[in-house]
């Protein structure tokens, strides 16, 4: 048997990248002793971590807070006659997100299911063969966008973790529905 051919260069090779890597794990260590002995420095940087987290061209759903009335369409809905209403189609540019996540958002219950059905309009999406489509009015649209523009200040992502969001998106659109 014979041993693989071992150049001078590759020899070289390995002591230094042992030489980098405890120069590596030495480095961390002095970072992770002043992280944990410097309050400020901890904060600076958790500050930082927070900053990256969001990319720079992400949109602020804030921004639409007042013009929510914007984004629906008056579509006819039985007992109520003609009205501001929303489907996911509608909520989604409002929050600034794809409606097919949105839409996951629905199936995973983070979002309350819309309580009404209404005519569709050319160009709504009917989904299950439904001949009316599901809707918010506009004050549970206005929920949603005020809640969901709070969570997006803080975090660049709605998951099924979120329980305070998910309690207070329901708390709020059972609130506009009693209103």
């Amino acid at each position: 048997m014979t041993e693989p051919h071992v150049t001078s260069s590759e020899t070289e090779k390995a002591p230094r990248a042992r030489r980098q890597s405890e120069q590596a794990a030495r480095h961390n260590a002095r970072r992770k002793e002043r992280y944990h002995s410097d309050p400020e420095l901890a904060e600076r940087l958790r500050e930082k971590a927070k900053l990256r987290k969001r990319h720079p061209t992400d949109k602020d759903p804030n921004a639409n807070l007042g013009r929510a009335h914007e984004f629906g369409k008056e579509r006819e809905v039985e007992g109520k006659g003609k009205i501001l209403t929303f489907t996911l189609d509608d909520i989604a540019p409002m929050v600034q997100f794809h409606a097919m996540v949105v839409r996951r958002w629905l199936d995973a219950g983070q979002l309350p299911l819309p309580a009404i059905e209404a005519e569709p309009l050319d160009g709504d999406k009917m989904v299950g063969g439904r001949e009316k489509v599901p809707v918010y009015t506009l004050p549970e649209a206005e929920v949603i966008l005020n809640v969901m523009a709070k969570h997006l200040s803080q975090y660049r992502y709605f998951r099924t973790v979120h329980i305070e969001t998910i309690d207070a998106l329901a708390r709020g659109v059972r609130e506009a529905r009693k209103g």
